[in-house]
């Protein structure tokens, strides 16, 4: 599982910054450009530090408002999520709470069938 957020979170990150690399190309040339709310869900998707590494280095969006603050209030909750899953207690929570139902659905798939199923 840890593996498998660690991939989702790359890939969000490298996103991130590809799409601020377009839309920063696509500002110098005048085209068509990408939406912020667009810019914004990649970066509340798990990739906000791409989003805040490409608009420092490309120098993409450093000071739109309100768009640069919804950015980082983006980051302050990942950080926020992050701090509160490194807490055992709340990480003990959520895998219990995630693992019950999906133990007791397995559980159900596990017993065998009634044989009675020719009683009509």
């Amino acid at each position: 599982m840890f593996l498998a957020i660690c991939a989702w979170l790359a890939c969000a990150n490298m996103a991130a910054y590809a799409v601020f690399a377009l839309d920063k190309r696509a500002a110098i040339r005048g085209d068509w450009r990408v939406r912020e709310s667009t810019l914004l869900m990649l970066a509340a998707a798990g990739g906000a530090f791409g989003a805040v590494l490409a608009q420092n280095v490309l120098r993409h969006k450093t000071r739109k408002e309100p768009f640069r603050t919804q950015l980082y209030v983006i980051i302050g909750l990942e950080l926020a999520l992050v701090g509160a899953l490194s807490l055992p207690p709340v990480r003990q929570a959520i895998t219990d709470y995630v693992a019950t139902p999906a133990a007791e659905e397995f559980e159900s798939y596990r017993t065998p069938p009634d044989d009675n199923f020719n009683d009509f």
